[in-house]
């Protein structure tokens, strides 16, 4: 796996194994419905979820080579451990854009 930022156009640029295919898709999918699970525990507060979704996040994305992911999901889990919703907002807001940014290269 090799990973690897484009930022002319500001494309993060993933390449994996077509044998994972569908793994990843599903693995992104969860991320994204991740980031939404985040946005609904901001309204409420509830630093316990975003913890729980950074830990999950950092335990998991780097096995798929989505080593900047899992940077967020740390800082997620410190700024709920801060409770701190204004870096709670910001790095939902990161994992979003990481997340339309990313474009995987099977090879």
């Amino acid at each position: 796996m090799e990973n690897s930022n484009d930022d002319t156009r500001g494309e993060i640029i993933v390449r994996l194994d077509p044998l994972i295919q569908d793994i990843v898709i599903d693995f992104l999918q969860h991320r994204r419905e991740n980031a939404s699970a985040i946005s609904d525990a901001i309204e409420t507060s509830d630093f316990e979820t975003v913890g729980d979704i950074g830990h999950d996040i950092e335990g998991t994305a780097g096995a798929f080579g989505f080593s900047e992911m899992g940077l967020i999901g740390r800082s997620l889990q410190q700024a709920a451990h801060e409770s701190s919703l204004v870096d709670i907002r910001t790095l939902a807001e990161e994992l979003t854009s990481y997340l339309d940014r990313l474009r995987i290269v099977y090879e």
